[in-house]
């Protein structure tokens, strides 16, 4: 089963690479959820059945911290809460708030800056493939709203969806405290996205 789902990622990816290169970065993170062995997590499964957790030690918190300079400013504050189906997968959701500043030129070549105070979340997986080394996915919703570029004052309201998959490394800090930091790709990036990749995220979490 293992080797079978091995193969029919790496199709996968062929497949996707073949339409758009750009997207070959995060397709390549995608093999490390469809090609890790289901076998471990069953061990981990029937050995966590002779030591059962109640649903409060199951669940881990923490947040993030994202940073971009540029062009692209952002300021990214997302708190999180998840829940372990197992002692190396979790899953979560992040609300988020950024602050996003963009700087750039009109058809005239004169330059105009505008700022929007972003809301949103994500839904998110992670799975331990280390024991300070994890694989991460998220889908992402982001709602904002700002005044249009034309001078009218009129509030124009803008939504954003991304796929963001990658990486991340973890360091322990307290019994069960890590500090993390996440390498990140947009695979649903596109002109308007509020991100350009990669993207990089720093935070830490208490209990996973």
């Amino acid at each position: 089963m293992y080797f079978y789902r091995s193969i029919c990622s790496l199709n996968l990816v062929a497949m996707l690479y073949k339409g758009s290169k750009k997207y070959l970065p995060g397709l390549f993170l995608l093999i490390l959820f469809f090609s890790f062995p289901s076998d471990l997590f069953a061990q981990e499964l029937i050995q966590e059945e002779r030591k059962p957790q109640t649903f409060k030690e199951r669940l881990f918190y923490g947040g993030s911290l994202g940073l971009q300079f540029g062009n692209l400013t952002l300021v990214d504050l997302s708190p999180m809460i998840g829940y372990k189906l197992t002692s190396r997968v979790g899953i979560g959701i992040s609300p988020t708030y950024k602050y996003y500043k963009y700087k750039g030129y009109d058809y005239l070549g004169n330059s105009y800056s505008q700022q929007s105070h972003v809301l949103g979340a994500g839904l998110f997986g992670r799975v331990l493939i280390f024991d300070n080394i994890f694989a991460h996915a998220e889908y992402e919703y982001l709602t904002y709203r700002s005044k249009d570029m034309n001078g009218s004052g009129l509030p124009d309201v803008t939504e954003y969806t991304s796929v963001l998959i990658g990486a991340g490394y973890r360091e322990q800090i307290a019994s069960n405290a890590y500090m993390y930091l996440l390498l990140l790709w947009n695979l649903n990036e596109t002109i308007d996205s509020p991100y350009t990749n990669p993207i990089i995220r720093a935070g830490f979490s208490v209990g996973f």
